[in-house]
């Protein structure tokens, strides 16, 4: 029960309270926004590498892709450098994508950070994870005990199976800058599995949403 002292506060908590659960009860799986990330993430099935601002390393055999470029600009667009995992950053870059036009966009930029659990723990905030895999959907992963992680996205889902859109990253390449790195983007069968271990282990999804 509020006292005559603090009315003003405990009313401005209260409203602030109701809000929140407003935005909540808003708050909804975009199907759409979800498709649009898929989609954008097969773009870059089949990228094999992202070399920033050098030509082939000796001793390397990997080649510039045609769309490494494009893949490039969408990264640097996001803030990413070289130090930065590339996992993450290119689940950012389809989100972004996914998102121009709607006004989630601000709030997407401040969810997704360079750490796929931070990015979880602050999409958790706003009621945008889930348990359940979606189309779109970001994937997190926790490694171990660690605060390490890796991330990817959702591209297609039948009960337990995904099929998943990721990028492997290796940093620094021999006799490369530390503003460099190597990008691959693959797509391959992930099974749905809530197990904590020593290694990589899921610890749920980032789902695309939007409020009415």
């Amino acid at each position: 029960m509020c006292t005559s002292g603090c009315t003003s506060a405990c009313a401005v908590s209260w409203l602030g309270t109701l809000y929140f659960f407003c935005d909540l009860m808003r708050l909804k799986y975009n199907t759409v926004t979800g498709a649009r990330a898929a989609l954008r993430a097969g773009h870059y099935v089949g990228l094999s590498e992202v070399r920033f601002g050098q030509g082939p390393v000796p001793g390397q055999e990997l080649t510039r892709d045609a769309i490494a470029d494009e893949f490039e600009t969408e990264l640097l667009r996001g803030g990413w450098h070289g130090s930065w995992p590339g996992n993450t950053a290119f689940v950012e870059s389809v989100w972004r994508f996914a998102y121009q036009g709607q006004s989630e966009l601000s709030l997407v930029k401040k969810l997704l950070a360079p750490s796929p659990l931070l990015s979880f723990a602050r999409a958790a905030e706003e009621g945008w994870t889930s348990q359940e895999p979606s189309v779109g959907a970001i994937g997190v992963l926790k490694n171990g005990a660690t605060d390490g992680g890796h991330c990817f996205v959702v591209m297609h889902v039948a009960g337990e199976r995904l099929l998943i859109a990721e990028t492997d990253f290796v940093h620094p390449l021999d006799g490369v800058g530390d503003d460099d790195a190597a990008q691959w983007v693959h797509r391959r069968m992930y099974e749905v599995v809530y197990k904590p271990t020593s290694q990589l282990h899921l610890v749920g999804f980032i789902v695309p949403c939007a409020y009415d």
